[in-house]
């Protein structure tokens, strides 16, 4: 059975290297955006929790915008000697 692990604010601070406090920063701007900016979680009262499928999601997709900016990235033109 495939299960959905719920993670902690530390758990998800240490996976992507930031501190708790940036992280529900991030899950509170999701909340007020309307799921628009931020981190997907959900609030077990007043404790937030995110699903690790979301958190891996979160991940490829800063991986993929930061391939794509290489790739749109203007090429540096350097004056001839």
């Amino acid at each position: 059975p495939n299960k959905r692990l719920l993670l902690t604010p530390k758990e998800v601070a240490d996976m992507l290297r930031v501190s708790e406090r940036t992280v529900t920063n991030m899950a509170n701007a999701w909340e007020e955006s309307g799921g628009q900016q931020g981190i997907r979680g959900v609030k077990i009262g007043r404790q937030w929790r995110f699903r690790e499928n979301d958190i891996a999601a979160v991940i490829d997709g800063v991986a993929t915008q930061q391939q794509q900016a290489t790739r749109e990235a203007p090429a540096i033109v350097r004056p001839a000697r």
